[in-house]
């Protein structure tokens, strides 16, 4: 997607690059123009889970109908 893999979790979420506003999307669609539930600002170069720290991600809260910060840690299946 976009030149850069995607990938999907067993609950059905994607995390994948967005090319359109350059950082790293966690939704339930493989949809850059979509709602996402989760952005990272991040260049296609670094995916989050290459990184050893716990990585700041903007997650949306429904009752305040905003993105907060958030520390999310993103892991490879192998990572487990």
């Amino acid at each position: 997607f976009n030149g850069i893999p995607a990938f999907t979790s067993a609950s059905g979420y994607y995390l994948f690059w967005s090319r359109l506003f350059a950082d790293w999307k966690i939704a339930e669609r493989l949809d850059e123009e979509g709602l996402c539930t989760a952005y990272h600002d991040a260049d296609s170069n670094s995916p989050p889970w290459l990184r050893n720290a716990q990585t700041g991600w903007s997650v949306w809260t429904s009752h305040l109908r905003a993105f907060e910060p958030c520390v999310l840690v993103v892991r490879d299946q192998d990572q487990r």
